[in-house]
C-alpha cells in the first residue's frame, strides 16, 4: 500500500463498517502479514510514549533553585569567610535539610507517577491473512482485524464490525463505572460524545460481555487515551503560590540585606569607626538579616501535610503543592474508583418474608450474611436465601479471580459481585453445574433486561433468570415462601415494587431472580416463572470517605 491511510480527524464512529474497511484499505479477513509490517514500520509501535523521567540530578539542583536557598548559600560562605565556623555549620544544615525533604519527597511521587504511565495492554488477538494469531499488541496497526471477548482488554481504537451481545467497561476512559452496550450497526453523529460512540471500543477498556470483531483505527499515542496522556505530558510545571510568596520574600529580604550592610557603614565611617571594624559589622548585619530558620520551618510544615496526605493516598509531585493543596475549599471529583472503591458488591438480599445484609467489600468471597444484626452462621440452611443466591449465580457469566494476590472481576462486574455473594454461602458454578448441566443460555440485552441459563434437572429444563425487577415480575406467576410457592397477586406485586423503590432509594443496583420449569431454551418460554427475591448491590465508599460534605447532599471524601 503506497496511499495515505485516513486522516486522524476521520469520524469512524460515525462510519459503516464496510466505509471504515475502505480507507483503511483492510478487509474482514484482515491485513496481509508483509502490509502489517509495512505499517508497523510507518506508524511505529503500539505502545505509550512516555515521557522519560527527570534525573534524580536534574530534581537535585531544582531544590537550589530558590531565592531562599541562594541567600542561605551566600550568608554560609559569608560566614566562612569571616571566620564564623559555627554560622556556616548551621546554615549548611539548614540547606541540606531543607534540600534533602524536597529532593526525596518529589523522586518518589514523580516515580510513582511515571510507573502509573507505563500500563499498557500486553496481548491481542488479531486475523491477518484470514487466520486468527495472538500478538504482542505492541504490533497492532490501522487496519487490523481483532477478536475482542469477555475479559480481555481492548488493545487499541477500533471500529466494532461483528458484535454478539458486547458490553464494554469504560470507566478507565470516561469514569462510567456501570458497562456500556456495544452495536455495530449503531447510527452516530460525527458530533457524538465519546461516552456514547456504541460503535467503538477504546484502548486499555476492559470487555465485560459478549464477543466481537473490530477494525483497528488509532494506535499508541493516537488513541483516546494516548491523546490525553499526551495533554498530561505537555503541561508545564508551575510554581504554587507558596513558592512565588516565599521567593517574594526572599527578593524582599535579600534587597533589605544590601540596604543595611550598605547605609551602616555609611554612618558608622561618619562616626571615625575604623574600615575594618565597620566591614566586619556590616557582614554580620546582612548575615543576620537572613532568616535561616524560616526555609526548615516552612519544609517541615510541608512535609507532615504530605504525611497526611499519604495516609489518605494522595500522591503530590511537589512539596510545595501541600500548601496550595491546603487552600482549596472545594473539591470536584469523579465518584468511581475515588470517592468509590469501583468494585460492585451485594450489601442487601430482600427475600418475600425478610431481608438479609451481605458483609465484605469488594470481589474477594471474605465476609457472610446478617439478619436483623445477627450473623446467619449456616446460610445452607436457608433454602430461600440459598434460592437466590443459586439463580444469581447460574444467570451470571463473570467470575472474580485472584492476580497477583488480589481479586478481581472478569467479565460484567454486576455479575461478578453475585458471584461472589454466592461464594460466601460456600456455591461454586461448578458443582452446581455438575448437579445440573447447563442446556443453553440466553444473554443481557438492553431490549430484554435480563438475562437466563437453562439446566437439565430431575428430566425437566429449569430456567434461572436475573433482570430488571419490573420486566422480570411481569414473567411470574409465583413468589418464592418458606413453605413453598405461593401465587403472586396484586398485593404481592405492590410489596415487590415498594422493596424495589426502597433498595434504589438507597443508592442501590437492584437485580431480581427468578426461576422456573420451561419448554425451551428461548426467550418466549420464560412466562410462569417463581420470583425468588431481589439482590441490591452497590459501588462501596473507599476507606476514609463517608463523612457529610458541607457543600454537596450525599457523601463525601474526610
Amino acid at each position: 500500500m503506497t496511499g495515505p491511510l485516513a486522516p486522524p480527524a476521520t469520524a469512524w464512529h460515525a462510519l459503516p463498517p464496510d466505509e471504515c474497511l475502505r480507507l483503511l484499505d483492510s478487509t474482514p479477513a484482515g491485513l496481509r502479514a508483509g502490509e502489517a509490517a509495512a505499517r508497523l514500520a510507518r506508524h511505529g509501535p503500539n505502545v505509550f510514549a512516555v515521557r522519560p523521567p527527570h534525573s534524580a540530578w536534574r530534581i537535585l539542583l531544582a531544590q537550589l533553585q530558590s531565592v531562599f536557598v541562594l541567600l542561605l548559600v551566600a550568608g554560609a560562605l559569608i560566614s566562612l569567610a569571616i571566620g564564623d565556623s559555627l554560622d556556616a555549620i548551621a546554615i549548611t544544615l539548614v540547606i541540606a535539610l531543607n534540600v534533602a525533604i524536597g529532593f526525596v519527597t518529589e523522586l518518589r511521587a514523580r516515580q510513582a507517577i511515571y510507573a502509573l504511565l507505563g500500563l499498557d495492554v500486553q496481548q491481542a488477538r488479531v486475523v491477518r491473512d484470514g487466520v486468527e494469531r495472538d500478538v504482542p499488541a505492541a504490533d497492532l496497526v490501522p487496519g487490523d482485524v481483532i477478536e475482542l471477548e469477555a475479559g480481555q482488554r481492548v488493545p487499541a481504537d477500533a471500529r466494532l464490525i461483528e458484535v454478539a451481545e458486547l458490553r464494554t467497561s469504560e470507566a478507565a476512559l470516561t469514569g462510567e463505572a456501570e458497562p456500556v452496550d456495544k452495536s455495530a450497526l449503531a447510527n452516530s453523529a460525527a458530533d457524538t460524545v465519546l461516552a456514547e460512540r456504541a460503535t467503538m471500543v477504546y484502548k486499555t477498556t476492559g470487555v465485560a460481555a459478549g464477543r466481537a470483531r473490530a477494525l483497528v483505527v488509532a494506535t499508541g499515542m493516537a488513541t483516546e487515551v494516548g491523546r490525553i496522556g499526551a495533554l498530561t505530558a505537555s503541561v508545564r510545571d508551575t510554581r504554587t503560590p507558596l513558592e512565588e510568596r516565599l521567593e517574594r520574600l526572599g527578593r524582599q529580604l535579600a534587597l533589605a540585606a544590601i540596604v543595611v550592610a550598605a547605609l551602616v557603614p555609611l554612618v558608622w565611617l561618619a562616626r571615625g569607626l575604623s574600615l575594618a571594624t565597620i566591614t566586619q559589622t556590616a557582614i554580620a548585619l546582612a548575615v543576620a538579616a537572613v532568616p535561616e530558620g524560616l526555609p526548615v520551618v516552612a519544609t517541615v510544615a510541608m512535609a507532615i501535610g504530605l504525611r497526611r496526605l499519604a495516609r489518605r493516598r494522595a500522591l503530590v509531585r511537589h512539596l510545595a503543592a501541600v500548601e496550595t493543596l491546603g487552600s482549596a475549599t472545594v473539591v470536584c471529583t469523579d465518584k468511581t474508583g475515588t470517592l468509590t472503591a469501583g468494585a460492585m458488591t451485594v450489601t442487601t438480599i430482600w427475600l418475600p418474608d425478610r431481608a438479609v445484609a451481605v458483609t465484605g467489600i469488594g470481589y474477594a468471597p471474605d465476609g457472610g450474611f446478617e439478619q436483623d444484626g445477627r450473623p446467619v452462621t449456616d446460610p445452607d440452611r436457608d433454602a430461600m436465601l440459598m434460592d437466590v443466591l443459586r439463580a444469581g449465580l447460574l444467570a451470571s457469566r463473570a467470575d472474580a479471580v485472584l492476580v497477583d494476590g488480589v481479586w478481581q472481576p472478569r467479565g460484567d462486574p454486576t455479575e461478578a459481585a453475585l458471584v461472589v455473594a454466592s461464594r460466601k454461602a460456600g456455591l461454586e458454578r461448578s458443582r452446581l453445574l455438575a448437579a445440573a448441566p447447563m442446556q443453553g443460555e440466553l444473554p443481557f440485552t438492553a431490549t430484554r433486561m435480563l438475562a437466563a441459563s437453562f439446566h437439565a434437572h430431575d428430566g425437566q429444563l429449569m430456567a434461572y433468570v436475573k433482570g430488571a425487577p419490573d420486566r422480570l415480575l411481569d414473567r411470574c406467576s409465583r413468589i418464592a415462601a418458606p413453605d413453598g410457592a405461593v401465587p403472586l397477586d396484586d398485593a404481592a406485586r405492590a410489596l415487590v415494587r415498594q422493596r424495589n423503590e426502597e433498595l434504589a432509594g438507597r443508592g442501590l443496583r437492584v437485580l431480581a431472580m427468578a426461576r422456573g420449569v420451561v419448554r425451551a431454551g428461548d426467550d418466549t418460554s420464560l412466562t410462569d416463572l417463581e420470583l425468588l427475591g431481589l439482590a441490591g448491590m452497590t459501588d462501596p465508599p473507599t476507606p476514609g470517605c463517608g463523612r457529610p460534605s458541607r457543600h454537596f447532599e450525599g457523601r463525601a471524601c474526610a
